[in-house]
This record gives structure tokens, sequence and C-alpha cells, in this order.
């Protein structure tokens, strides 16, 4: 009982953080992806800050230089594609696909916990969300 009451508080801390954030996304700096310099972008992840890289032509090439900067700092990061956890919740109703896809979001946020840093690939938008958690 007392394991699952840690579990269950350690859930809700990560809920709380993750609303939190993207409560703080208005108030980050966004950037052009046309305008996002090496320089800049090593400036931003040294700094930690967090930061919106918006108009992104292809979001897996900028993904992978983020985290290349942030691992170069000796930072850890989760690339994330954002509003996948509510399409994968909406999905149980549906059975079998679900279930899966929400095993594999669990699996994938065990294997990365507690990074410095989250990348959300919002595909909706050809934006990428880079926040850091620390």
């Amino acid at each position: 009982m007392y394991i699952a009451g840690i579990r269950f508080a350690k859930t809700i801390n990560c809920i709380i953080k993750k609303i939190i954030g993207e409560l703080m996304i208005s108030e980050i700096s966004e950037i052009k992806a046309s305008e996002l310099t090496n320089g800049m972008l090593g400036k931003l992840v040294h700094q930690k800050k967090s930061f919106k890289i918006c108009a992104v032509a292809n979001i897996s090439d900028t993904v992978k230089l983020v985290e290349k900067y942030i691992e170069l700092y000796g930072m850890s990061c989760r690339v994330y594609t954002e509003n996948r956890a509510a399409a994968a919740a909406g999905s149980l109703l549906l059975g079998g696909i679900g279930a899966l896809a929400a095993v594999g979001l669990a699996v994938h946020n065990v294997v990365t916990f507690n990074p410095d840093y989250e990348i959300g690939k919002d595909l909706m938008s050809n934006n990428v969300n880079v926040i850091y958690k620390k």
C-alpha cells in the first residue's frame, strides 16, 4: 500500500509539472526555424532556457540538432510527440491498439525518467517545443 501511495504521488507530481510546463509555454521565447543558428541554439541550451522553434520545415532534423546540443552539454532529454498521450487514451476505448500505445508511452517515460529537457514535436503546427525541466 505504501509503495502504491508513493507511485500515486509521483504520478500526480508529474502531471502537475506537465500542466505548469504547458502554462509556461506562453512565456517561452519563440524563434523562427529559418532564423535559428547553431550559436543561438548552443547559447539557449547552455543557459538552460526553454524555447519554441516555429515554422519548422523538417521536424526530425530539427529535433536531432536540438538533441545533439543538449547532449553536448552533458544533459539528457526526452523526445515525444505532443498530444500523443491524449490520442492513446482516446483509443483505449477502441481496445488492443490503444492499449499497446499506452504501454509504449509508459515504457518510454520510464526509460527517459527525469530528463533535463523535454523536446515536444507539435506535428499539427510544425513547431518544436524545447522545455527545460530541472
